[in-house]
């Protein structure tokens, strides 16, 4: 179904030559006036583009060796009109984050069908954001996963209640004072902390502590009101849904 005056001229970047075929035959079925042309991810996107021959952009993510961000960033540079939808894994943490402020158009899974492409092209096209709901839903599962693993992450009792305090930036002197234990002890248990996680240093082991969520106990006060937890749902709410932020 053809839902847009303007002529769209596709390109569809791939990795697996056998999925794309799948994907421009779709397109083919949905937008026969429109062209299709496929090409191979990485340089030869980029190349192709630099014609100014196509307008929208399908691309199969992540291929090996690929820097997806700063791949994005690059062919976001080549024409900040560029409409794009990726078809990909879920990335987890922060990437997709990073992935949707490239500035990208919709974001689909590799388990998505038809109708879901569908819906991504025309929205796409109408100026609008789309994300299949099967992302939000793996969102919300992982959350729930992750929360029903707190209690059981690899912390010990006493390391957990050493690394509340250290979050709220309490010294090793502060911290044996408050926990009645020697300061020689507070060191040992922020050094095993630290190679636990592979943390080089207290701010990264802050930061570690603070995106995975470890410490959210009722008394972490200096942790009240975050809402890091959430920043991957939120975000992805405000890609998909910009006008309830409004």
């Amino acid at each position: 179904m053809e839902n847009s005056s303007t002529q769209i001229s596709f390109l569809i970047g791939y990795n697996n030559k056998l999925c794309v075929e799948g994907y421009k035959s779709m397109i083919n079925d949905l937008y026969p006036s429109y062209t299709v042309d496929i090409i191979e991810n990485g340089k030869e996107v980029i190349s192709e583009l630099k014609s100014g021959k196509h307008n929208f952009l399908i691309l199969d993510l992540i291929y090996p060796g690929c820097d997806s961000i700063e791949y994005l960033k690059e062919i976001m540079r080549l024409n900040r009109d560029l409409k794009i939808l990726l078809i990909s894994d879920l990335i987890k943490n922060g990437m997709m984050v990073d992935m949707l402020n490239t500035g990208i158009g919709g974001y689909l899974l590799h388990t998505c069908g038809k109708k879901d492409l569908e819906t991504a092209i025309g929205k796409i096209m109408q100026n609008e954001k789309y994300i299949c709901t099967s992302i939000t839903s793996q969102v919300l599962y992982n959350l729930r996963e992750n929360t029903k693993q707190d209690d059981n992450y690899r912390f010990t009792a006493r390391e957990k209640e050493i690394l509340g305090l250290l979050i709220k930036m309490n010294s090793n002197k502060r911290i044996a004072e408050k926990l009645h234990i020697s300061e020689l002890t507070v060191k040992t248990h922020r050094k095993n902390l630290m190679k636990k996680f592979g943390a080089k240093n207290l701010l990264a082991l802050v930061r570690y502590a603070c995106r995975e969520n470890l410490v959210n106990g009722k008394n972490d006060d200096f942790c009240i009101g975050c809402t890091h937890r959430y920043r991957l749902l939120y975000d992805i709410l405000l890609f998909s849904f910009p006008s309830l932020y409004l």
